[in-house]
């Protein structure tokens, strides 16, 4: 533990490190795991050989934020410029500077950078939520690729679906919004709005 303030009923196991950083109470960090250059809220567990704020030398700079309430599962990296709010996060889960809130993230997924995962969305195993897409409201099925600017909002996306560049779901309709629903193993191409 070097230049960090830990609040009281933080836990922190053997083999963890902790470099400036601010944790706060209820928290418990475990053996293995990474905390350097982040703001932990309290309630968070944060799992074996996960890494939150900077990534090792060369990969990036900057702060992450972790909001209470949040389980970060083993082996996920999380961070730098992240923040993440409410959430649950699989393990072996990559969020790099982007901003996910009050949702479920499977294990194996990456999301970023500049995603922005906004509440109520469900996003599976093995997913990719690339730079500059935008999910609200919406559950994305295992193995799907939403590589980059796209917005998928009050949809259901199957599993195995390709999302192309540029893709919207534009479902409302000036007084009421529908949901979007969107097969498994669907390929969508480029600047295609539903």
């Amino acid at each position: 533990i070097k230049h960090s303030i830990l609040f009281s009923g933080v836990r922190v196991e053997k083999g963890a490190k902790i470099e400036d950083a601010v944790v706060m109470g209820k928290t418990v960090i475990k053996a293995g795991a990474v905390v350097e250059h982040c703001i932990v809220a309290e309630n968070v567990v944060i799992g074996e050989n996960a890494v939150v704020g900077s990534m090792p030398k060369g990969e990036g700079h900057g702060v992450a934020t972790i909001g209470s309430g949040i389980t970060i599962g083993k082996g996920a990296k999380i961070g730098p410029n992240a923040m993440v709010r409410d959430c649950t996060v699989g393990d072996f889960t990559e969020i790099n500077a982007s901003q996910t809130n009050e949702s479920a993230i499977g294990s194996h997924t990456t999301v970023g950078p500049f995603a922005y995962v906004r509440p109520n969305s469900t996003i599976g195993d093995h997913v990719k939520v690339g730079d500059f897409v935008e999910i609200k409201n919406s559950r994305i099925g295992e193995k799907t690729s939403v590589a980059h600017l796209s917005y998928l909002g009050d949809s259901d996306v199957g599993k195995e679906v390709n999302v192309g560049c540029g893709v919207v779901t534009a479902n409302y309709d000036g007084k009421q919004k529908f949901r979007t629903r969107i097969g498994d193993r669907a390929f969508i191409g480029c600047n295609t709005n539903f």
